[in-house]
């Protein structure tokens, strides 16, 4: 299993090696390729090369049925402590997978893994190793870790985490912990705060080696009633997650994220084109056999997108839609490939309009048309469960942010014009909505246990908040 910088290692050999290759003479070209065969077959473990970044996953036993609320706490902890770290390391912090939370089903029961022993290995560890084979028999074809740092909750049986080489598993005990519910310890920051310590240890965080002087880090016993303005990070844990390929400032992440979508469609398949506000770019094909495939783009000539992928292919592709073509040697000689025509081009993430305006609330849901620092919101003390349906009835994509436990607006989810987008949450908990650029739309918390429907809506419209039995009344 290749690291990410063993593998960026081996990116920067192949495209030393071509260069050589194409300076050759005939007979050293020849002794060149013969040297590279035994890398060829390696090369699909790092032909994609994605932006590191969190997954999290949630895993479902056979004999147990998918949680809401412990999906919600997971995401809700998760956020939370990605906004901790960007905090300790001065506006760094790791990026997450989209959607922040997936949820797996398991075919063994619950109580399978911490009480089914492996030959070779400690009984602590049995959890976390059976959980870690489900995910990868889940998912056949990720090369776990990977490019990835695992989050991994199970809601098996079991009271120890574990964290290290980009995995972390947290068993039940945390899933009870982040609803409230465990319990002799229902002080839900010191659970997130767990998920924390380990996904610092995935990190490759060690316990601090002074453990008196740095009692209250994260990486000892901070996690105990200190989360989250008592406890830290070390200096020497900072140093290293500067290193870590998984921690950047929101500027590098926003830089890579594409701000244009084009798709170049052929029989059976397509070619979708991201540029990303920093001017980079990167293809996605998904081919007619269902599989996927990511090139980088190395250059345009004002009529050909040029692009370099798996196993050394380089796409040749019309800017304007036409014949495309491929090479697997550097572009010296093209193959005739797909004929493509452009079927989507469009901006991702235009701002909204901001000419929205917030109606007074039906019910006990509370909306409040000033968005005034969510400082002067008070804290979200969890209570009852709730369901919140948002639906954005406008042309342009609104961001939601739940107000964490610190008073601090997180990213929850991007609406997309016309999406309709269920959120579990709590009783008492502030949501607010945004523009993509920025402005404050509304903030507002639901008091009423009972499903609640929030509609975004344009211009002269309003944001409403009515219970879904009347959404139902209402669609009638």
């Amino acid at each position: 299993m290749w690291s990410i910088v063993e593998r960026q290692g081996i990116i920067c050999f192949y495209r030393i090696f071509f260069k050589l290759l194409c300076k050759a003479t005939p007979m050293k070209a020849k002794f060149l390729l013969f040297l590279l065969l035994p890398m060829l077959l390696i090369s699909e473990l790092f032909a994609q090369q994605e932006i590191p970044s969190v997954r999290v996953v949630y895993l479902v036993s056979a004999d147990r049925q998918e949680r809401s609320d412990y999906k919600a706490a997971i995401k809700m902890a998760v956020l939370d402590i990605q906004k901790w770290y960007r905090k300790q390391m001065n506006g760094r912090t790791f990026r997450l997978n989209d959607p922040v939370v997936e949820v797996l089903q398991s075919n063994q029961p619950a109580s399978w893994f911490t009480g089914t022993p492996i030959p070779g290995v400690g009984e602590g560890d049995w959890g976390f190793q059976h959980t870690l084979s489900e995910i990868r028999r889940l998912l056949p074809n990720e090369a776990i870790p990977g490019n990835y740092t695992w989050v991994m909750y199970s809601d098996g049986p079991g009271s120890s985490g574990r964290g290290g080489g980009q995995l972390c598993y947290l068993p039940e005990d945390d899933l009870l912990g982040l609803t409230g519910k465990h319990p002799t310890q229902p002080d839900i920051p010191r659970w997130i705060a767990g998920l924390g310590h380990e996904i610092g240890h995935a990190f490759g965080l060690p316990h601090p080696a002074d453990t008196k002087k740095y009692e209250d880090a994260i990486m000892w016993t901070g996690i105990y009633g200190k989360y989250p303005d008592q406890t830290y990070l070390t200096p020497d844990d900072k140093k290293l997650l500067l290193e870590s390929p998984f921690f950047k400032t929101d500027e590098e992440i926003e830089a890579g994220k594409p701000v244009s979508q084009t798709t170049y469609s052929y029989h059976g398949g397509e070619f979708v084109r991201y540029k990303a506000r920093d001017g980079s770019a990167y293809w996605i094909e998904n081919a007619s056999d269902g599989s996927t495939f990511r090139f980088e783009e190395t250059k345009n000539d004002g009529t050909y997108y040029y692009a370099f992928g798996r196993s050394f292919i380089t796409l040749k592709i019309p800017m304007k839609g036409g014949a495309s073509y491929f090479s697997d040697t550097n572009g010296q000689y093209w193959n005739t490939n797909h004929y493509v025509t452009i079927t989507v081009d469009q901006k991702l993430g235009d701002d909204l309009t901001g000419d929205i305006k917030v109606s007074n609330p039906v019910n006990k849901a509370k909306v409040m048309q000033d968005c005034q620092p969510v400082q002067k919101l008070g804290p979200t003390a969890p209570n009852e469960a709730v369901e919140i349906t948002f639906v954005n009835h406008t042309s342009r994509e609104v961001r939601l942010f739940w107000i964490s436990h610190d008073q601090q607006p997180i990213q929850y989810h991007i609406l997309r014009p016309d999406e309709r987008f269920l959120q579990p949450t709590y009783t008492n908990h502030w949501w607010m909505a945004k523009s993509m650029s920025g402005e404050c739309l509304g903030v507002f918390k639901s008091t009423d246990a009972r499903p609640a429907v929030v509609d975004i809506e344009p211009k002269v419209a309003t944001i409403r908040m009515y219970t879904a039995d009347e959404a139902v009344i209402k669609k009638n």
